[in-house]
């Protein structure tokens, strides 16, 4: 049964086993294997494939965000209703260090997010936001303290 038909489920949790990284994005070792045409036919149509069917899902999605999130990570935790984050946790869009742009819709996602201002910085420039700034930028709903979340959420 595919997520998006389960009629008794209401929430879909993202997060990761770790406790440094909830995404550091896509695998750039990997992308050597694509041509520059095969790259966009596939690896970044399935990527927005993916992320476009997440935020359609009809349950509540949280990105609980328990480390930091890079590039792709953040298009990932954009396609979700609620996004927390851990103190600690530091947001980046570093693909502008490699020459590049974000392939899965990011450019759009961050902007229509955070805004021109902060959007421009974090994607032209490379800026690193905490999680309180991201916070401030909107980029996140909240800063929790780890495990602290589930605390407030009602299961009725």
């Amino acid at each position: 049964m595919k997520i998006e038909n389960d009629t008794t489920l209401r929430l879909v949790e993202l997060t990761a086993t770790g406790d440094k990284f909830f995404c550091a994005g896509g695998d750039i070792k990997s992308w050597s294997a694509y041509s520059p045409l095969d790259m966009g036919r596939k690896w970044i149509k399935r990527g927005n494939d993916v992320f476009n069917r997440l935020r359609n899902l009809p349950q509540l999605t949280v990105a609980n965000l328990n480390g930091h999130t890079i590039g792709g990570g953040i298009e990932l935790a954009l396609c979700c209703d609620i996004r927390i984050a851990r103190p600690g946790a530091k947001f980046s869009n570093p693909e502008v260090m490699l020459g590049m742009v974000p392939g899965w819709m990011g450019i759009e996602r961050v902007l229509n997010q955070v805004g021109p201002v902060v959007g421009r910085q974090m994607l032209m420039l490379g800026k690193r936001l905490t999680a309180q700034e991201a916070q401030v930028a909107n980029l996140i709903d909240e800063v929790v303290e780890k495990n602290r979340w589930k605390a407030g959420w009602r299961t009725s």
